[in-house]
């Protein structure tokens, strides 16, 4: 299956235009390789995701046939980023709003 079809049925992005535009601009690493959208995956690949201030890490557990509900999307995906990253995430972010309300 397509890298750019995969992230938009794991929902990972909203549309399937904003995951190509993501490979295209090499936000998206699988297996450590920088990959455009065509890029055929498999079960047990391993995706990095770059977004501006952090990076997230998914393990393919399987390929859906179809884009899936939130709930049913954990038997395809698994998300490996490490839980102190997500609370750097989470600070950064809370400064940020204090900082503009003020």
């Amino acid at each position: 299956m397509r890298i750019d079809k995969y992230l938009w049925y794991a929902r990972i992005f909203k549309t399937r235009t904003l995951a190509t535009k993501a490979c295209q601009s090499n936000k998206v690493l699988v297996n450590q390789h920088k990959v455009k959208p065509s890029h055929q995956i498999k079960p047990k690949d391993l995706l990095s995701i770059r977004y501006s201030e952090f990076c997230k890490t998914f393990t393919v557990l399987d390929l859906p046939l179809s884009r899936q509900s939130a709930q049913k999307n954990k038997t395809f995906i698994q998300e490996t980023t490490p839980e102190n990253l997500f609370r750097k995430i989470i600070e950064k972010q809370k400064t940020n709003k204090t900082q503009r309300s003020n």
